[in-house]
């Protein structure tokens, strides 16, 4: 069982093999595919954050604040 953005769900660990508790994982269609490391997470979160105030209609979103590791060109 994994926690993530949309609550609990089962994971397949085939791929990956058996983690801690606690390992944070990139989870796809119920499949464990990669471990990543908690700055991986964070970021990957902040930019499903970023999608979906895109999504929800947002017109405030600050891309710099969503994706701070990509800089300012």
């Amino acid at each position: 069982m994994c926690r993530g953005r949309n609550g609990d769900e089962e994971a397949n660990m085939m791929l990956i093999g058996p983690q801690p508790e606690g390992t944070w994982l990139f989870n796809f269609l119920g499949s464990a595919r990669e471990v990543l490391s908690e700055e991986d997470a964070e970021r990957i979160n902040s930019a499903l954050d970023a999608l979906s105030a895109v999504i929800s209609g947002d017109d405030n979103v600050d891309v710099d604040a969503y994706f701070p590791d990509l800089g300012s060109s």
